[in-house]
């Protein structure tokens, strides 16, 4: 069966952690390939002055994660992850961000675009 590559997006704007709803849904169509991975997209910006990490997941599992120095500056980068297959699914999804350190620190993420292939 022929496939092309379609899109959710799950965001346009700025979601904040700890004042945005948690977690993000989202719906993809009944017509994603299951057995291709996805492309997960997002403009990401972090302020902190301790070490910090952040994980990202889709559906419960784990899809980015990284250890952040501190660098007390508000810091902005664009990042593209490739997702195992399976974890986007057809129906309702869900993405959540965490973080985590010992002093203030503030993530925000937008512009979220997950990349899926589709049957057509």
């Amino acid at each position: 069966m022929p496939r092309v590559a379609d899109y959710s997006i799950l965001a346009d704007e700025w979601w904040t952690e700890g004042l945005s709803p948690d977690p993000i849904t989202f719906t993809i169509p009944d017509n994603i390939n299951k057995d291709s991975r996805s492309i997960l997209g997002f403009k990401f910006r972090y302020w902190n002055e301790a070490e910090m990490t952040v994980t990202i997941r889709l559906n419960s599992v784990s899809v980015w994660h990284w250890r952040v120095p501190a660098t007390g500056d508000l810091t902005n980068r664009y990042i593209q992850e490739v997702c195992d297959k399976g974890l986007a699914v057809p129906g309702t999804n869900r993405l959540t961000v965490e973080s985590d350190s010992g002093d203030f620190r503030y993530v925000g993420v937008s512009d979220i675009v997950l990349w899926w292939q589709a049957d057509i």
